[in-house]
This record gives C-alpha cells, sequence and structure tokens, in this order.
C-alpha cells in the first residue's frame, strides 16, 4: 500500500471510477453496470521502459469485471507511442 506517496491522486481515481458506472449506464436503457462494485489498479509508469505488462482483466468465472478503463495522465503521450 503505497497510499501515502500519492494520496490526492489515489482519491481521485477511485472517485473518477466510483462515476463512471453512471455515465455508461446512462447510455443505455437498462444498466448495465453495477455502481455498487468497483475496484481499482493504479499503476505508474515512469517513461524509463516500465510498462504494465499485457494480460486479461477477465477470464470469465466468477469474475464480474466488465469494463477496463485506461487513463494516461502523460500530457506528451499520443497514440503512436502504443500502449492504449
Amino acid at each position: 500500500d503505497q497510499y501515502q506517496l500519492a494520496p490526492r491522486l489515489t482519491e481521485y481515481v477511485v472517485q473518477l471510477t466510483a462515476s463512471l458506472s453512471a455515465a455508461v449506464n446512462s447510455q443505455f436503457p437498462e444498466p448495465v453496470l453495477l455502481q455498487t462494485h468497483q475496484t481499482n489498479k493504479l499503476a505508474v509508469c515512469t517513461g524509463d521502459g516500465s510498462h504494465y505488462a499485457k494480460h486479461y482483466d477477465n477470464q470469465g468465472g466468477e469474475d464480474r469485471r466488465k469494463l477496463t478503463a485506461l487513463y494516461y495522465m502523460n500530457p506528451n503521450w499520443k497514440e503512436e507511442h502504443g500502449g492504449g
């Protein structure tokens, strides 16, 4: 737990995640995401070759995750850099 390193960033990500379900649900006639269940994974890649390993977020079974959102906070990031 490294919350103390960036508490405002962590709180921002939690609030953003909490509001995502309502924003997505507002686009559909019936709710598609539960507003009571969110999980957060905050990864920081420093640009020195660090990266987030490619993986599957939901392999089925008991896993109820339906949506994965990536938010790049690097103002110089461009789509051609990859990772999106």
